[in-house]
Parts: C-alpha cells; sequence; structure tokens
C-alpha cells in the first residue's frame, strides 16, 4: 500500500489521481554538454472516470485554457508532501479505458500541456 495519495484540481472540482508523471530535459551536443533550452510543461495524469463531463469538454474546445494543481500528500502524516501548480493549461490528450479486472475499472488518461509549471519554489515557463 502507497504511504502517498494524490489528488487534481481542476476549476473547484478535485479527482483523485492514481497515476501521475511530468518530466522536463534540455538536448544536449555530443560532448554531452547542454545544447538547448529547458522543455516541458506536459503533465499526464490518470484518474478514476466519473459521470461529470467537463475535463471532456476542455478537451474537445482547442482554445480553453485552465490552471490547476496536484497536491502529493503523506498518508501516515496528514501532510502535504508535493505541489505542481500549472498555469494557462491545456488539455491536449484524453482517453477512457475500461478494464473489468481492476479495481478502477474504469480510468480516464490526461495530456495537460502547461505554459507554466512551478514545483514547490522551483518554475519553467514555456514561450509560446
Amino acid at each position: 500500500m502507497s504511504s502517498f495519495s494524490a489528488s487534481l484540481k481542476i476549476d473547484d472540482q478535485e479527482y483523485d489521481v492514481m497515476s501521475c508523471n511530468y518530466s522536463f530535459g534540455q538536448s544536449t551536443d555530443e560532448k554531452g554538454r547542454p545544447a538547448s533550452n529547458v522543455q516541458g510543461g506536459n503533465i499526464f495524469v490518470q484518474i478514476a472516470a466519473h459521470e461529470e463531463d467537463a475535463l471532456m469538454g476542455w478537451m474537445i474546445d482547442p482554445y480553453k485554457k485552465t490552471n490547476g494543481s496536484i497536491t502529493f500528500k503523506r498518508i501516515d502524516q496528514d501532510s502535504t508532501f508535493k505541489e505542481v501548480q500549472f498555469e494557462d493549461g491545456y488539455c491536449v490528450g484524453y482517453s477512457e479505458s475500461f478494464n473489468s479486472t481492476n479495481s478502477s475499472a474504469m480510468t480516464l488518461s490526461l495530456n495537460i500541456s502547461a505554459r507554466k509549471i512551478t514545483v514547490g519554489s522551483a518554475t519553467h515557463e514555456s514561450v509560446w
């Protein structure tokens, strides 16, 4: 059993997170030195599916951007471990999956492309 839990908050709605990942990187030259600006800004998150369709509406509107956050909590201490905040996020990927053998039979996966991501005190801002 995990000692962490996470929640995704978008437009005053909160969702339990099943899995999440985000990353940043730079291209390197042949000697391994940084050769580009830092790239990043995509957050992949999986939540249990639900009846509400606001997230689908976000996906099908190519101009809708929103702010949100993912909060990771320590279950045993009931305290916040880390928070990821994003600004000007577009939903650029949306899929629903069904698996009857899983404890969460229906899941929803999102790919969020955000202009600005803040993890703790570190901020990455993409120039669009």
